[in-house]
């Protein structure tokens, strides 16, 4: 799992220098948002209490021309309610999600103003089933997003992404999927 990462960052960077003739922009952005748990925790004693859950994260990249390359950090919780089956001592719990992902995006027009992009990369996740068990893990992403320049150094983004990975829980799998729908700013340097 960490050569698939190693070999994804590889490539950015053997890309990002023959992406085009443009100047690089390396760009620092916060994100915050919603996100959708549309998990299966059918082999789980808990049920969501609501299926959306707030989410931030802090992202860092590079483009150059129509391709650019990130590093970010995701987190989200949500709050869990035993099932009416679980057993008595079982007390309501909080599912942390956190990820640390590297994403590649690609920019099909050079407008100055506004500038759509799609995305997808790998990341190591963490998830927590606070005080009854926590898994570590890695998965894949997809996503797209807008970026509208504000001022010539601030963009504000929108973006939705899909992400999904496999967790195993008191040795019952859980295929965990979230959508995710965030609003953010980028300063670009």
């Amino acid at each position: 799992m960490k050569k698939v990462f190693i070999a994804m960052a590889a490539l950015a960077l053997a890309v990002l220098p023959a992406a085009g003739a443009g100047q690089q922009n390396i760009s620092i952005g916060i994100r915050f948002g919603l996100a959708l748990d549309a998990s299966k925790y059918d082999a789980l004693p808990f049920e969501l209490e609501n299926d959306l859950g707030a989410t931030y994260g802090l992202w860092l990249g590079i483009r150059q021309g129509h391709i650019g390359a990130e590093v970010g950090y995701f987190h989200a919780e949500r709050s869990l309610t035993p099932k009416a089956e679980a057993p008595p001592e079982l007390e309501a719990t909080t599912f942390r999600l956190n990820s640390f992902s590297f994403n590649l995006l690609y920019y099909p027009f050079l407008s100055s103003t506004l500038q759509p992009y799609v995305t997808g990369g790998y990341g190591y996740y963490r998830v927590n089933f606070v005080d009854y068990d926590e898994d570590r893990s890695s998965g894949f992403n997809l996503g797209a997003g807008l970026d509208l320049l504000l001022f010539p150094k601030l963009s504000m983004a929108l973006e939705a992404r899909y992400q999904w990975v496999t967790f195993t829980f008191a040795e019952s799998p859980l295929d965990s999927q979230t959508w995710t729908a965030t609003f953010g700013l980028n300063y670009h340097f």
